[in-house]
């Protein structure tokens, strides 16, 4: 391969041409003359040791190699004036083009404020949702340029984190059962535990891992379980009297509604934290990964958690920034 840079400008006309082969109409429709548009093609040719266009053939038609330059090279123009465009936009401290992606437990809580601290700056804004598997995937396939997960890609080479917020996993019964019984721990309620279905989270979650681990620690032996891919669902089944499980804090706030009807426990000591992070590759994202963070800790200060406190008093201590 010859050492060549192919100019911007040249690929725009280049591309021009290409679409009828007809350097006559390009000249036209880029106010150039038909042999400066010769010469510029000429030029890419040289440069590169390749022939674009079949001069022989009449009319005039692309080499393969013109076929392969032509099938990629919008692509290409795009995504270097996207690059510039988002360049220009981070140097007069505005946003670039942003691609967000959050996992369902922040995009149910801070999605709003994300819009409204977003939206208003210039450069487009697509907002996407998902478990955090999911969320994850799309920023490592690069479908993203911002994640809010508790996935914070630590295999991964080149993702930068910041850490967000944590809140807490905790035991998860009907309220009944819990004026019933007035357990002071978990161990006061092993009776009940064991004969009522534990409601297990999906598989494709990464809540299933950390849950799974903290449901060791109760050392049950044997007992029945239904598994559910959905924290809402997961809570109304618990609301109804129909089983007991393990869920975090803000999973609990998805299911609104149902607060009054249910009751937790604290695992006490055993690491039942869950960390949320923002994590991004391209350190152009990095002023606006930091504008995320303090926002959103603020608005959480501000705004979640005395709306926690409100709905479940208690429940807000098991959220942390």
């Amino acid at each position: 391969m010859r050492n060549f840079s192919l100019e911007l400008n040249q690929l725009k006309v280049f591309m021009e041409v290409a679409k009828d082969c007809n350097m006559t109409r390009a000249a036209q429709k880029l106010g150039l003359t038909q042999p400066a548009i010769s010469t510029v093609i000429k030029k890419i040719e040289n440069g590169l040791g390749i022939e674009l266009f079949d001069r022989a053939s009449r009319p005039m038609r692309l080499t393969a190699a013109g076929h392969v330059l032509f099938k990629r090279g919008n692509g290409a123009i795009e995504l270097i004036e996207t690059i510039l465009a988002d360049m220009y936009r981070t140097a007069n401290g505005k946003n670039p083009d942003i691609r967000l992606g959050c996992s369902e437990a922040i995009m149910n809580i801070f999605g709003g404020e994300l819009v409204s601290l977003l939206a208003s700056k210039p450069g487009r804004l697509t907002l996407s949702s998902g478990t955090s598997l999911e969320v994850s995937d799309k920023l490592r396939n690069k479908e993203i340029d911002i994640s809010l997960s508790t996935d914070p890609l630590t295999k991964d080479d080149g993702v930068q984190n910041i850490q967000l917020l944590e809140d807490e996993f905790l035991l998860v019964i009907p309220k009944e059962i819990h004026d019933k019984i007035r357990p002071k721990s978990i161990s006061d309620l092993n009776e009940f535990l064991e004969k009522t279905p534990y409601v297990r989270a999906g598989k494709t979650t990464m809540d299933y891992f950390q849950t799974e681990r903290l449901l060791r620690t109760l050392n049950f032996q044997k007992f029945d379980s239904i598994e559910i891919d959905s924290c809402l669902a997961m809570a109304i089944v618990v609301a109804e009297g129909n089983g007991w499980a393990i869920l975090p804090t803000f999973s609990l706030l998805q299911a609104s509604y149902f607060l009054p009807q249910l009751s937790f426990l604290s695992f006490k000591g055993k690491n039942a934290e869950r960390r949320f992070y923002i994590s991004y590759e391209d350190t152009v994202f990095e002023p606006t990964a930091e504008n995320i963070s303090s926002s959103l800790k603020t608005y959480l200060h501000e705004k979640v958690i005395p709306m926690v406190r409100e709905l479940k008093p208690g429940l807000e201590k098991f959220i942390k920034a």
